[in-house]
């Protein structure tokens, strides 16, 4: 099946505006001001549902980004909690697939009135792209009952090597040459963090969480395509992921609940059901819509490096929360894991661009 070039990259009158000069920083305070009013405006337009002008600069210029950024720092710092949230419910003894999904019955509960008059294209696709993100949940919850979050959480950063490698495999686009050498980085750090320098095999709770990238990844790649096509629809795609999500989750508890799965009455208690409320309208439809927002200006490689600063999130709330301590092959694991996602974006110099093979934005395989 064949799909159209990278959405990022093309607008309707051809190829995209020239990126802005990275001197940004070094133009006048008025500038910043505006350039923050118009990020905040945009937002506050699609949460309305309003059409968005495109930014100053033309479509593509980037002229608002600074906001959206800010807003995906937010985004992967309340990421960063979640994981500590989920590994503190499991305590409860409750069966992990009916956490799953009382948390997105509640998160699809704050969104579903945004489906409503929501053009059906959209949905159709946030149905799409909620399969995806309903994979990478599902095997963050198992992944979570026997690995600690942080390493959940570096594990998770994965996606941003796995967004350029979807990209080149279904949008025909040559991945950068560091995209291969990220890959093996990646790898690395995955192997350290999990075999923990003692030679043991990764548990599986660590095998679970390795299907985090996979889900995640493609559903970054997957939404931004719809966001860039339909700016102002941020609350209606989140909504119908959300939805998908929950549906996901209720079939998987139908083929687990049994006559000796344990009761749900640890979960009535008062910090349980905050825990509960958090994942679900927090963690959950609140950080994806910003996601989604930004995904409608960012994209997919952009987002996946700003949320690679996750796993830091969650090791600290996991060491504040839960007391968890990872050895320094653990670390040094996810210290290798985040290299791996920084490197993705870094522009090698011409001699040794030429020499591991040419590389052109958006061109083809």
């Amino acid at each position: 099946m064949a799909f159209p070039a990278h959405p990022a990259k093309m607008t309707e009158q051809g190829p995209a505006a020239p990126a802005r000069s990275p001197n940004t920083l070094l133009e006048p305070p008025s500038s910043h001001a505006k350039t923050l009013a118009g990020g905040w405006h945009q937002i506050w337009t699609s949460l309305a549902g309003g059409e968005m002008p495109p930014p100053e600069g033309g479509e593509g210029g980037g002229g608002n980004n600074l906001v959206f950024k800010v807003l995906l720092a937010a985004v992967a710092l309340i990421y960063g909690t979640n994981f500590g949230a989920i590994k503190y419910l499991d305590a409860a003894h409750v069966d992990v697939s009916i956490v799953t999904a009382i948390r997105f019955a509640l998160a699809t509960l704050s969104l579903c009135p945004f489906l409503y008059k929501a053009p059906m294209p959209v949905v159709m696709r946030g149905l799409e792209v909620g399969m995806w993100v309903a994979a990478g949940y599902i095997a963050q919850a198992i992944g979570l009952q026997t690995t600690q979050s942080s390493k959940s959480a570096f594990i998770c950063s994965l996606a941003v090597v796995v967004v350029p490698i979807v990209n080149a495999i279904v949008y025909k686009r040559k991945a950068p040459p560091t995209a291969w050498l990220a890959a093996v980085l990646a790898v690395l750090g995955v192997g350290l963090m999990t075999l923990e320098g003692k030679g043991t095999p990764p548990s599986i709770g660590d095998l679970w969480s390795m299907g985090q990238p996979l889900g995640f990844g493609i559903a970054f790649v997957r939404s931004e395509q719809c966001m860039q096509e339909n700016k102002s629809q941020a609350l209606a795609m989140t909504a119908a992921q959300m939805v998908a999500v929950m549906a996901v989750s209720m079939l998987w508890v139908s083929f687990t609940l049994t006559a000796n799965t344990p009761s749900i009455s640890a979960l009535y208690e008062p910090v349980n059901m905050a825990a509960l409320f958090y994942t679900g309208v927090v963690t959950s439809a609140l950080a994806v819509v910003g996601e989604s927002i930004a995904l409608a200006h960012i994209s997919a490689e952009e987002t996946t490096v700003i949320l690679s600063t996750e796993p830091l999130w969650a090791a600290l709330f996991g060491a504040m929360l839960l007391g968890e301590k990872m050895n320094g092959f653990g670390y040094l694991g996810g210290a290798t894991i985040l290299l791996g996602c920084l490197l993705t974006q870094l522009k090698l110099p011409k001699g040794l661009e030429k020499l591991l093979g040419p590389w052109e934005e958006g061109g083809e395989a």
